[in-house]
């Protein structure tokens, strides 16, 4: 995977090795975490090396054009000299996110209302291709707010809450729908905004399958599991 960012967004801090390189690295760590406990050998999912993640989060960065009287919006991350860089696309996040953040932030940046003290943007897409984003505002979202996300909404074919202090505006769901193919069974589930849900999809697969033929009741015995801090019920439903 390659990123114009590299070296510079503090988020990939393992940008300088290959996927292998990094997958080889976390494997020897994560030995040293448990050589206390075991020494056997783990089993590894590997991920597709680039747009694999369906969940993100970018701060907005606002600037002022006075000239042209509009608003000059960016997604930002935190950089590794800790001050705010800039940036116009992430190599890691699924294609339809990829996709719809140059897109979202044409249209935010075209209206006032939608653009001003705009903090952050969240987005949570699934293989269904259904998207959920959440405008994240340092001001109070009022009527006129709402009229113009619906239009957006609508026109982007998304979903969309806004947040401010003491305010979550749900247009549509607050939640978007998946289907997991487990073991060649649809398996269905609702993730909700602001809940815990496995950002990689295909490995999240892997590790279910994983699990459905390493508990108890594979090997014939009637044991009880518990899926602590569940989220959405990723092992518990298959």
């Amino acid at each position: 995977m390659t990123c114009k960012y590299f070296g510079s967004c503090a988020s990939c801090t393992l940008f300088d090795k290959t996927y292998d390189e990094q997958l080889n690295y976390k494997i020897k760590r994560e030995k040293q975490r448990f050589e206390n406990f075991t020494n056997m050998e783990f089993d590894i999912v590997k991920s597709v090396p680039k747009n694999f993640r369906n969940r993100a989060e970018f701060r907005v960065w606002w600037e002022k054009d006075e000239k042209n009287e509009k608003d000059i919006l960016s997604y930002a991350m935190n950089g590794f000299d800790k001050n705010i860089l800039k940036i116009d696309s992430c190599s890691i996040v699924s294609n339809d996110i990829a996709n719809l953040m140059p897109k979202l932030l044409k249209e935010l940046q075209s209206d006032m209302i939608l653009s001003f003290r705009l903090f952050a943007i969240e987005f949570l897409s699934s293989s269904t291709n259904d998207m959920l984003v959440t405008l994240i505002y340092h001001k109070k979202l009022e009527d006129e707010w709402i009229n113009l996300a619906k239009n957006l909404e609508t026109k982007l074919n998304i979903k969309i809450i806004g947040r401010s202090k003491k305010q979550k505006i749900v247009l549509k769901d607050d939640f978007i729908n998946e289907t997991l193919n487990i073991s060649n069974q649809d398996f269905f589930f609702a993730y909700t905004e602001n809940g815990f849900t496995q950002p990689n999809t295909a490995v999240n697969i892997k590790m279910i399958e994983w699990v459905l033929n390493n508990t108890p009741n594979s090997k014939g015995l009637n044991k009880d599991l518990c899926e602590l801090y569940c989220g959405g019920g990723n092992f518990t439903i298959p």
